[in-house]
């Protein structure tokens, strides 16, 4: 928990633990007791963050200025102002193979950073100038559900057109009998 901040730590949860427990985990950190819940079975306590974290950072620092939101839980919105130069833009969401981004509308190379100590989260190239840009994340296993909801569409729509088939060659068959 020291190094909360690099890590976008906003809030810790610690269920069920001694006052004793509570005090080693955050002690020498900048997190405060900010909920407590007794109930029958332990307690519930919510320490959160007394600093507000930085969404998005640039590297190098000082190169410009970027303002970054969660516009949605699968979208994130970056505004890049008065960059002076070509920067890394480290955003402090965990890489996964769903993450896609636009720069002005065109695709943007998503990345994996190793530079500690930011290694795991997604890292974007961007040249100098003045830039919006969109990251979306599309789960994979929501094209696997259209694809497997088109072909079985298609598998039914051939058993009721084979049913059909038969059924008028029965009925053709009893005509001419």
């Amino acid at each position: 928990m020291e190094d909360s901040r690099s890590l976008c730590i906003n809030w810790v949860m610690i269920g069920s633990s001694s006052i004793d427990f509570q005090r080693v985990i955050v002690q020498g950190t900048k997190f405060y007791k900010s909920l407590e819940i007794h109930y029958d079975l332990g307690n519930l306590t919510i320490y959160r963050s007394a600093f507000a974290y930085q969404m998005a950072e640039l590297l190098p620092d000082n190169c410009g200025r970027i303002e970054a939101r969660h516009a949605a839980p699968d979208r994130i919105v970056l505004e890049l102002v008065d960059l002076n130069q070509s920067a890394e833009i480290i955003v402090k969401e965990a890489y996964f193979p769903g993450w896609f981004a636009t720069m002005e509308g065109a695709p943007l190379n998503v990345d994996r950073s190793n530079t500690p100590p930011y290694v795991g989260y997604i890292t974007l190239s961007v040249p100098a100038g003045e830039h919006r840009i969109e990251l979306v994340y599309k789960s994979e296993s929501g094209t696997w559900m259209h694809v497997s909801a088109v072909t079985f569409t298609v598998l039914i729509a051939i058993a009721l057109l084979g049913e059909w088939r038969v059924r008028s060659h029965i009925s053709r068959k009893a005509e001419t009998q």
